[in-house]
């Protein structure tokens, strides 16, 4: 079984283009790898706890989730 582990991806508002970048990158090497399932770890927007996301934060998430292949379970924890 391949697993494709990706966490602390801390999405923020300020750095937006880049944290795009790095996502679309991140996604396009998992779907090459068509791994079995992909476990997404905390920390998924923002550098404090508590840290309420910004619209642009879930968006660049939204996008990162639907770059990613389609047919393979996603587990976010």
């Amino acid at each position: 079984m391949l697993v494709a582990f990706v966490s602390d991806l801390h999405i923020a508002e300020d750095r937006l283009d880049l944290h795009r970048e790095i996502l679309a990158a991140t996604a396009a090497a998992i779907y090459v790898r068509a791994p079995d399932v992909i476990l997404i770890g905390g920390d998924l927007a923002g550098r404090t706890v508590p840290h309420l996301a910004t619209p642009g934060e879930r968006n660049a998430m939204i996008e990162f989730l639907d770059a990613l292949p389609l047919e393979t379970p996603k587990i976010v924890c």
